[in-house]
């Protein structure tokens, strides 16, 4: 029975071994390409685009990029979102429309639209993660 034991406290510590080391490369890594269902997506979304994204009309795609300077990363997302849904969602959420982004506190948020513009189609954040 207690080798039981030890071989399955030895399997916990390496899993939990194996997720700390990918958190830890996941988060060092200069650019990372994902989904919304991928592992990386808990990781590196920040809550405000998690929260956008249930609005997408298709599946989001989720680009990551470290930047330098006071903003040190940019989250992109590629789905389509109604215009006024997305508009609706920014004011609830205490966004204010300044010089073409939405910001609130640290955080701002640039949004690509359709030719029409009646779609949000890409959303990029840009602020700390």
């Amino acid at each position: 029975m207690s080798i039981r034991i030890i071989r399955l406290v030895l399997l916990v510590l390496a899993v939990v071994f194996f997720v700390v080391v990918y958190t830890v490369i996941v988060s060092f890594s200069e650019h990372q390409e994902y989904s919304s269902d991928s592992l990386i997506n808990y990781l590196l979304t920040p809550n405000e685009l998690s929260t956008i994204s249930e609005q997408c009309k298709d599946k989001p795609i989720f680009v990551y990029s470290s930047a330098d300077g006071p903003k040190p990363t940019i989250v992109t997302m590629s789905c389509t979102i109604a215009k006024r849904d997305f508009e609706n969602q920014m004011n609830s959420s205490g966004f204010q429309y300044i010089d073409g982004l939405y910001q609130k506190g640290g955080v701002q948020i640039q949004v690509i639209t359709s030719s029409d513009g009646e779609e949000v189609t890409s959303v990029a954040l840009i602020g700390a993660n």
